[in-house]
């Protein structure tokens, strides 16, 4: 079976693309992924990565992630989170996957197209994606707690994908996904003048952001409980499918514990990528990064 022999309007462009002469390598790279993650996908899923296949391009790449770490994912079905699994522990592993898209065209927080010249990167409106696509996807666990088909007990985990932010792409320090979970923003640099060696590296608190229409958005889910204790953890890839040469690329990866989570995340759960952890040190609270293992 192949992802790639349906012929309609409503086909991306992306897709359209893949399907050309010269591009059997990649179908025939997709089409492996795609046996292997079948079970645990939609039944529709082929015909949604031909409409959105960005989107499905994330779901697939999640997938087989966790299949080559030795998850053991329950079979597909309507009526609860994208991907049910469990933790070495036995306790139950929800995952609701989400890609980051720049909206629609009349979107007031859209950045500006790119010129021919320098102009500073839209950290504000990505971090505006994703606190929307956290509150979208908490919202959705609220119904399933609601519905009894999520417990309590269970660990529940936003996959977020920012691949469909191209090319706004990731930068140099904290990633963006972060700072729109935890309150620390630019980064602060403290130099002994004297000698000219860095004392110190910090980062400043930012608490919120504001939208086109200069309303707060707040950029502390992670230190309020009551709002997201539900979150276990965010894990975030920001690969695109049109730059995927097809490996793991672990330096993608990033997962971001909630301190406050009902039920923690395990720090190891998910070693492919880097993880950070907010802790308490000397009275302030500090950004803990571990790296790919």
């Amino acid at each position: 079976m192949t992802l790639f022999d349906l012929d309609f309007e409503a086909a991306t462009e992306i897709y359209r693309r893949m399907q050309a002469e010269g591009r059997e390598e990649d179908r025939a790279r997709f089409d492996a992924l795609f046996e292997r993650a079948k079970p645990y996908l939609d039944s529709n899923f082929k015909d949604q990565f031909a409409r959105s296949t960005n989107e499905r391009f994330f779901e697939l790449r999640l997938t087989i992630t966790l299949l080559d770490h030795g998850f053991e994912l329950d079979a597909a079905q309507e009526g609860r989170p994208d991907i049910g699994t469990r933790l070495p522990d036995g306790r139950k592993l929800w995952i609701e996957a989400i890609t980051l898209s720049w909206g629609r065209a009349d979107n007031p927080d859209r950045p500006p197209a790119l010129g021919e010249r320098f102009q500073p990167a839209p950290i504000r409106e990505a971090l505006l994606r994703h606190t929307a696509a956290l509150k979208e996807k908490r919202d959705k666990f609220r119904t399933y707690l609601e519905k009894g088909v999520v417990a309590a007990e269970d660990c529940c985990v936003v996959a977020m994908s920012s691949g469909g932010l191209h090319p706004h792409v990731e930068g140099v320090g904290v990633p963006r996904v972060v700072s729109a979970v935890l309150p620390f923003g630019d980064e602060v640099v403290t130099i002994d003048r004297a000698s000219g060696e860095v004392l110190e590296v910090s980062h400043e608190r930012r608490p919120e952001i504001r939208n086109a229409r200069d309303a707060p958005v707040a950029t502390t889910a992670f230190e309020d409980p009551e709002a997201y204790g539900q979150i276990s953890a965010v894990l975030h890839d920001s690969t695109f499918i049109s730059t995927w040469p097809g490996d793991l690329q672990p330096g993608r990866w990033v997962t971001v514990h909630n301190p406050t989570a009902q039920a923690p995340l395990p720090e190891d759960q998910f070693p492919w990528g880097r993880r950070y952890r907010a802790i308490q040190a000397e009275g302030e609270t500090r950004l803990l990064v571990e790296p790919a293992a």
